[in-house]
């Protein structure tokens, strides 16, 4: 017997409040599940940025500016690698 969209009798009351229930209690999951997420990106983020002095100092002005290129070639492949390996995958 499924889920009544109407309030009618005691019978159907139930299973909407168990319903609206779940959902709640699914939404809260999640939440506190993405704000795990969140917070390790900025954490990774902020790490990142505080670090550029020292990479600065220890690779100096020529080799930060070659540790640069060769970290934005490396996204930049990655990009482009990556165009049709989803489709790819599903069609197998």
């Amino acid at each position: 017997m499924g889920i009544p969209l109407y309030q009618g009798h005691d019978d159907s009351t139930t299973r909407i409040e168990d319903l609206s229930t779940s959902g709640r209690r699914a939404l809260q999951k999640l939440l506190s599940l993405s704000q795990i997420y969140a917070i390790g990106s900025v954490l990774q983020q902020s790490v990142g940025f505080f670090l550029i002095p020292l990479y600065t100092r220890a690779l100096g002005t020529a080799g930060y500016g070659t540790l640069e290129i060769v970290s934005s070639f490396a996204a930049i492949s990655m990009v482009l690698f990556n165009l049709g390996l989803s489709s790819a995958i599903v069609k197998c």
